[in-house]
């Protein structure tokens, strides 16, 4: 039985302001999403009225973003078109991204089977060194696009929620 918790509190003391942390950061869906107009203006409101600084969302590096392909060859083919668009149009209204790099690209994906109506990968990667540098090769990108100062306040997620079977299946 777990111990009981004793609070007191006094009205005459001084206090100090409560800090909103939970306010700091909102999440908004899949990556994709925020490549649509509407989407940009309802962030845009959203920013201004409740004065959140980051964004986390589902999605960077799924199939839809068209972030990663192979050759014939089996060669990594990058492609940051899509990603640039959305933290160009997010950075613009002053709201960071908080990074996921969650659900797999389906090229490097161990399995076939998805989660959701938008098909996400909840498997490990195939390769870990192919997977590395997708990672590499992305952080890299937003080094030299953004610059280090910027970058250096993001915040960055390895997998969303390892410890839900649903979401991902690996150890």
């Amino acid at each position: 039985m777990p111990s009981a918790i004793s609070l007191s509190c006094s009205a005459a003391d001084a206090g100090r302001p409560l800090r909103h942390i939970w306010s700091a950061c909102v999440g908004a869906g899949r990556a994709n999403e925020g490549l649509r107009a509407d989407w940009q203006r309802q962030l845009a409101q959203a920013v201004r009225e409740c004065g959140f600084r980051y964004l986390r969302f589902h999605g960077l590096f799924h199939d839809d973003m068209f972030v990663y392909r192979e050759d014939a060859d089996g060669r990594p083919i990058y492609n940051w078109q899509y990603i640039d668009q959305l933290f160009d149009a997010m950075l613009a209204m002053g709201i960071r991204p908080f990074v996921e790099l969650g659900f797999m690209p389906r090229a490097l994906a161990t399995e076939t089977e998805t989660i959701f109506w938008w098909k996400g990968h909840g498997s490990p990667p195939k390769d870990a060194e192919k997977w590395a540098a997708l990672v590499r090769a992305f952080v890299t990108h937003c080094l030299q696009r953004y610059g280090r100062e910027e970058v250096r306040q993001w915040y960055f997620e390895v997998w969303n929620e390892p410890n839900l079977a649903p979401f991902f299946r690996g150890t």
